[in-house]
């Protein structure tokens, strides 16, 4: 069994970002969704201090284009994780979130079955048409969620908060 904090739209708060990584240190990896606001250098520091072995992907969301995140986050990233799943990572600024039509087309031209995405600061767990789709909310308003594949490979979504 797997578990990855995922989170987005933490628009400049390290000390939420910090709360989360304290209260969830046996995480696999941590996805995040855009709108950083933060060095991702300082992010992986501060995933390295609480969660050492831990995973970082993390894309550049619409309020990280004059942020350091800028010139090291792309706008989409798509990558395997355990149980054959396949995650197709975006803000979902270029998407038209809150639909989910586009990042359905998006997800099947990269096989992807798990769509995680933010911008719209409202947390969404939806499964359509064999995909996954995944808004955890807003860190900057203390939301989060925990996204656990389990030995059969099944995905399970919980939301948090921090407050």
């Amino acid at each position: 069994m797997s578990k990855y904090i995922v989170c987005s739209d933490i628009h400049g708060r390290s000390g939420s970002f910090m709360k989360v990584l304290a209260a969830e240190k046996k995480a696999d990896g941590i996805i995040i969704a855009g709108d950083l606001e933060l060095d991702p250098n300082d992010i992986a520091d501060m995933v390295r201090s609480c969660i050492p072995d831990c995973s970082i992907y993390a894309v550049a969301g619409n309020c990280d284009a004059y942020s350091p995140a800028a010139g090291t986050l792309r706008p989409l990233a798509v990558f395997d994780i355990e149980g054959n799943n396949k995650v197709l990572l975006t803000h979902g600024h270029r998407y038209s979130v809150p639909r989910t039509d586009i990042l359905s087309y998006a997800a099947e031209e990269q096989g992807c079955n798990i769509v995680i995405f933010g911008h719209t600061h409202r947390y969404l767990c939806q499964k359509e048409a064999g995909i996954l789709f995944v808004n955890p909310g807003a860190l900057r308003n203390g939301e989060y969620a925990l996204l656990t594949v389990g030995d059969d490979g099944g995905v399970d979504v919980v939301r948090k908060d921090i407050r």
